[in-house]
Parts: C-alpha cells; sequence; structure tokens
C-alpha cells in the first residue's frame, strides 16, 4: 500500500513538474505574442489610413473630373451646342 502511494505520489509531481514546465513556456512566449498582436494592429491601422487616402483620392478626381466636364460643357454651349452638351451632361457627370 506504501509502494502505490509512493508511486501515485511520484506521478503526480511528474504530471505537476510537467504542467509548470508548461506554464514557464507560455510566459515566455507570451510576451512575443503580444508583440505579434501589436504589429498586426499596426498593419490593420495603416491598412485602414491608405484605403482612406486612396477613397479621398478617388473621390478628388471624381470631383475634378466633373468640374473640367462642367466647365466644357459650359463652353460648347456657350458655342451653340446647348443640347449635346446637355446630353453629354446627363451621361458623363451627373452619374
Amino acid at each position: 500500500m506504501a509502494e502505490e502511494r509512493i508511486a501515485a505520489e511520484n506521478k503526480f509531481e511528474a504530471v505537476d513538474n510537467r504542467l509548470e514546465s508548461i506554464h514557464n513556456k507560455l510566459g515566455s512566449i507570451s510576451p512575443q505574442l503580444d508583440a505579434i498582436s501589436n504589429a498586426l494592429d499596426d498593419i490593420s491601422n495603416r491598412v485602414d489610413r491608405i484605403s482612406q487616402l486612396l477613397t479621398e483620392a478617388r473621390q478628388r478626381e471624381i470631383h475634378n473630373y466633373r468640374d473640367r466636364c462642367i466647365t466644357a460643357v459650359d463652353i460648347y454651349s456657350r458655342l451653340g451646342y446647348g443640347m449635346l452638351c446637355y446630353i453629354f451632361l446627363v451621361a458623363h457627370v451627373v452619374p
């Protein structure tokens, strides 16, 4: 009975040591995981910023294109091409 108890205590101690080893390894990995998480957050923020900048640039380009079209329509309408300018305006600028 005493031998079984000692064997059980030894197994328990071996399991306890193994769990402590795993805990220590996880503790050493935690800072690395934190660093990876921070790097991924930084990348995500940069991608969001790039997306925002591209959207703003696209909106500016659309606005500039519409301004140029409206200027062209104004010039052609002054030359007497009013209906043609209206069709161009509806087809290219309004959508």
